[in-house]
């Protein structure tokens, strides 16, 4: 057999190997396309820890989930949340990517590639990545290293990382900075031209991508404004159909999005309307069986109360505002018990299970028979309520 003969051979079988898209791998660390037997990484040279066997995705399927309009969609607005994340966090790691969880059917691998293909970010390698990456550590996580390496101490962060660098292999160093991703000026003009994405995966994660993408396309507003009318429309459908806990829901959502446009004024007001709702006893088309206060919910309105910068005057009037706004069918908690519940939970000294012996102490649902307290119309509604107002002891 001819040595030409050979080359052909192991040229062919390369490119039948090649041509096994299915089969290929991407690299963990720098997003390369790799064949599925490859042991490191022809870019980074990173040694790839694969399983012995063989993964075959059923081909249908996959064709299916990666050609349909919702899996594109999915990866788009995933791609501009990511993106916003790594322009603020370039250490980025995929343990963080709570803001994905809304797009089930893309990986963050999935994304990632997108993001490297597209030119929207670049993930640094070797000593470029170690130094960038020290740069973006925190001062807290370098002091821990150089403690647990022993190293000498360092007083301005560039002496510490000097002394990490002079005293650490380029493979410590590595370890130390798993990930390094540089968003691209192509990334932030991407980022800035779809900032709807971001905003669906923070307010509006629950509602259906396709009918927000298709809401927004053919909205004429401005982005916090179009936010604002597709809340409402939904404000009125839920209120309609008596579903107490959506609605509140949909109150927290209307203080996110001032959040985000730093109107704190009225985050804090729609936050307390949540409140009002989430002590009460009204859930969608029933009552609750348990009223509680969350730690979540303590710390917003603390986050709250602060980004606002007010008084007690001016927190009196916006409590007081949020009581006579708010269009609970009935509100069993007095104004005076409201304000004093919202100050024990911004003192610090007051623990969350105080709070909430307080609000069980203000009625309790020990003499009701929930199961049976369920309604669809307003009547059925009422009578709920009458019965409640009968059981309930004040």
């Amino acid at each position: 057999m001819s040595v030409n003969k050979l080359i052909n051979e192991d040229e062919q079988i390369l490119i039948f190997k090649y041509n096994q898209v299915l089969n290929r791998v991407i690299c963990p660390k720098c997003s390369s396309e790799l064949l599925y037997f490859d042991e490191y990484c022809y870019n980074c040279g990173n040694k790839l820890n694969k399983s012995p066997m063989l993964y075959i995705p059923n081909i249908n399927s996959l064709k299916t989930i990666k050609k349909s309009s919702t899996y594109e969609l999915g990866l788009k607005y995933a791609s501009v949340t990511l993106l916003r994340q790594l322009m603020f966090n370039p250490l980025y790691s995929e343990k963080e990517n709570f803001l994905l969880q809304a797009f089930k059917n893309v990986s963050f691998y999935d994304i990632r590639k997108y993001l490297v293909e597209e030119g929207h970010i670049e993930i640094l390698t070797g000593m470029k990545k170690i130094k960038a990456g020290l740069k973006a550590a925190s001062e807290e996580y370098i002091d821990n290293v150089i403690s647990q390496k022993a190293l000498p101490k360092g007083i301005s962060k560039a002496g510490k990382i000097t002394i990490l660098t002079s005293n650490l292999s380029e493979a410590e160093l590595d370890a130390m900075i798993p990930n390094y991703y540089l968003v691209t000026q192509k990334g932030i003009q991407f980022y800035e031209e779809n900032k709807h994405c971001r905003l669906y995966s923070i307010v509006f994660y629950d509602f259906d991508l396709e009918y927000y993408d298709k809401e927004y396309a053919n909205s004429k507003d401005e982005l916090k404004d179009f936010a604002i009318k597709l809340l409402d429309e939904s404000l009125n459908e839920i209120t309609n159909t008596l579903k107490w806990q959506s609605y509140s829901d949909l109150l927290f959502k209307y203080a996110e999005i001032y959040d985000i446009y730093e109107e704190y004024d009225k985050m804090l007001k729609f936050i307390i309307e949540h409140f009002i709702c989430e002590i009460n006893p009204f859930t969608d088309n029933k009552i609750k069986n348990k009223i509680e206060i969350s730690l979540n919910l303590r710390n917003k309105i603390v986050y709250s109360i602060s980004r606002a910068n007010t008084d007690y005057k001016k927190l009196l009037k916006i409590v007081n505002s949020a009581i006579e706004d708010i269009d609970l069918p009935k509100n069993f908690i007095k104004n005076e018990d409201i304000i004093l519940l919202i100050e024990e939970l911004f003192d610090k000294y007051t623990t969350l299970k105080d709070i909430n012996s307080h609000l069980t102490g203000l009625y309790n649902l020990n003499n009701v028979e929930i199961e049976k307290l369920v309604y669809t119309s307003v009547i059925e509604q009422e009578k709920v309520i009458n019965e409640l107002e009968k059981a309930i002891s004040f």
